[in-house]
């Protein structure tokens, strides 16, 4: 409404002449100094905008206003109801109010009410908070306004009191859960600990005995390499003789003498070849569980002489001395055969390892149970200490030195004695103080000596007459052999045709059937086995003696398919002649 001024000649008033924003600027300032000290505030108490005089509620720490919260500034004992006003204010569609707040300034008591509400207008206030502190005068205030304001303030303490306490015990129900959370999770984290701790364990076992194992087939290969090695120089030794010898013989106007040289030779080198196969070869058969012992009734002292001459016959063995104290006859119950192989290993052992002009002693006594002990000790090289715990292992021998023209030999011949003393349920120990101290092997046999569940009972022995003139068949597809073996017999008065082949074999028997015959089992086309079910079936009942002759085992090991196959007897290369013999003679007298 416009109203008009006489004294400006109609001009229009003074508040028509102010600017519309000027106006609204002024409406608002006196509006707002009706409003009593207020803030506004975000819903966290993030301070927004001051008005009025607030310094007696609120205290400003230093920095920017903007930055500061109504947390921080409000006074000590009136922080914690204002936070509960704020926080019931910011859910609650009414003001919240808290009448007959009151605090102590210096020896003013200032008393006042708490309004809290919610900006709903314009748009962007919603969501703030406007906080009035409205002074309550106190001589306009009862004393039943001031009681009902403290039961008020006392009601609301209590509820906040309540709240706070099921806060807690929410809080330490919640504290509880975790802590048992906790516990669980430390438990699975423990238990996982302690299989993490046992896999490694078992990681590290593993890997120590993969390395363990490595190691073995590390020592093993290269013991395996040293043991080849030696067993060429082993064989090239017998070999050279063998080679010399024959073209000794064969050289022309060598003459009688040369002869008288070269056959002991050969025979003493084919000895020895033969008997390190046969070492290899019973080695093979104890591992398998193959060889049986032929016990007997037996005088130690002849098996002790047996060794010693067949020790005394070995190359570069004749300057060793052997004393022999055996001051009670023994007898035993043992294979002979086997016992004389194990005295003679240990005899040649002490003998390769003593000086020259050295000697060796070899000692027997019974013992106070009963039992059969043989020592055998020398004062050669000795055994280092470190080569002591593997001495009976196979292929293990001490480092030898090559210019000193010792033979090596093939490391076997101690361990084929343990096993074959063992066989006996018996025992071998070896001593030595070191280097130079010389050895001592001791040999234990029970009372009985021998495993009656791995023996054969001996065979007897048998003369050896002169046998008749036979008809025999040699077959064998090795040439040498075949034709070797028929010029012995042949020497010996038989009749004797040599065929290199099954087919030739069976063929030469329809024409003249033989009174014996001498198969090689391992033959290429025909074996031995095959060839002799044929010539029982072709000879339909005519007296005929197989002999099996193989390079495989010794006598035994395979009588068992010799006999399913027709053979009566089971020979090994080389063939012992007398055996041979004693055969041949049998099959004479039927």
């Amino acid at each position: 409404m416009a109203v008009e001024d006489s004294s400006n000649g109609g001009d229009v008033g003074q508040a028509a002449q102010l600017a519309k924003d000027d106006l609204k600027r002024v409406v608002h300032e006196a509006l707002l100094s009706e409003l009593p000290p207020s803030v506004v505030v975000s819903s966290r108490g993030r301070l927004i905008y001051v008005h009025g005089h607030t310094g007696s509620y609120l205290e400003p720490a230093p920095g920017p206003l903007d930055e500061q919260n109504l947390s921080q500034m409000a006074r000590e004992e009136l922080r914690r109801p204002l936070l509960a006003a704020l926080e019931r204010a910011a859910s609650a569609d009414l003001p919240v109010v808290l009448r007959g707040m009151e605090f102590q300034s210096g020896h003013d008591l200032h008393r006042f009410s708490l309004v809290v509400r919610r900006l709903e207008r314009p748009p962007e206030l919603t969501g703030l908070l406007l906080v009035s502190f409205e002074r309550d005068p106190v001589d306009e205030q009862s004393e039943g306004n001031i009681k009902d304001s403290q039961d008020s303030h006392l009601r609301w303490l209590e509820q906040e009191l309540e709240e706070a306490r099921a806060g807690q015990q929410l809080a330490l129900e919640r504290l509880a859960s975790a802590n048992e959370a906790l516990q669980s999770t430390n438990e699975e984290l423990l238990t996982a600990n302690e299989e993490l701790t046992q896999q490694n364990d078992e990681l590290l076992t593993s890997q120590q005995i993969a390395e363990a194992a490595s190691e073995a087939l590390r020592d093993a290969s290269q013991r395996k390499d040293e043991y080849l090695a030696t067993l060429a120089h082993e064989l090239r030794n017998p070999l050279a003789a063998l080679t010399a010898s024959h073209r000794l013989l064969t050289t022309p106007g060598a003459g009688q003498e040369a002869t008288k040289k070269a056959l002991p030779i050969i025979g003493r080198q084919c000895t020895h070849m033969s008997r390190m196969v046969n070492d290899l070869l019973d080695i093979s058969r104890i591992s398998r569980g193959q060889l049986r012992l032929r016990r007997e009734e037996l005088e130690l002292q002849g098996v002790v002489a047996e060794a010693i001459d067949i020790v005394g016959h070995l190359p570069g063995r004749q300057t060793i001395e052997v004393d022999v104290s055996q001051p009670t006859r023994i007898q035993l119950r043992a294979d002979r055969l086997r016992l004389c192989q194990v005295l003679v290993n240990l005899l040649d052992n002490a003998c390769k390892f003593s000086r020259k002009g050295g000697s060796v002693q070899l000692s027997t006594k019974i013992e106070g149970d009963g039992g059969v002990m043989i020592r055998v000790s020398d004062s050669g090289s000795g055994i280092p200490a470190e080569l002591l715990p593997r001495i009976f292992d196979m292929f293990t021998q001490e480092k030898q030195d090559t210019h000193r023209g010792r033979d090596a030999g093939l490391g076997i011949g101690l361990s084929l004695s343990r096993r074959l003393v063992e066989l006996h349920n018996g025992t071998i120990e070896a001593f030595s103080e070191g280097a130079d101290r010389g050895s001592t092997f001791t040999v234990r046999l029970p009372a009985g000596g021998w495993d009656s569940s791995r023996s054969e009972p001996p065979e007897e022995a048998v003369a050896s007459p002169v046998a008749d003139r036979l008809q025999i068949l040699v077959v064998d597809d090795n040439r040498d052999a075949a034709d070797s073996l028929g010029m012995l017999l042949g020497l010996e008065g038989h009749e004797v045709h040599v065929c290199h082949s099954g087919a030739a074999a069976l063929e030469h028997a329809r024409q003249r059937w033989p009174e014996a015959a001498i198969l090689d089992i391992g033959m290429p086309d025909m074996d031995g086995y095959e060839l002799a079910a044929s010539l029982r079936d072709q000879g339909q009942g005519r007296p005929l003696m197989l002999v099996a002759l193989t390079g495989w085992g010794q006598e035994g090991e395979h009588s068992e398919r010799a006999r399913e196959a027709g053979f009566d007897h089971h020979l090994t290369k080389p063939v012992c002649l007398d055996r041979l013999r004693d055969l041949l003679a049998a099959q004479n007298r039927q």
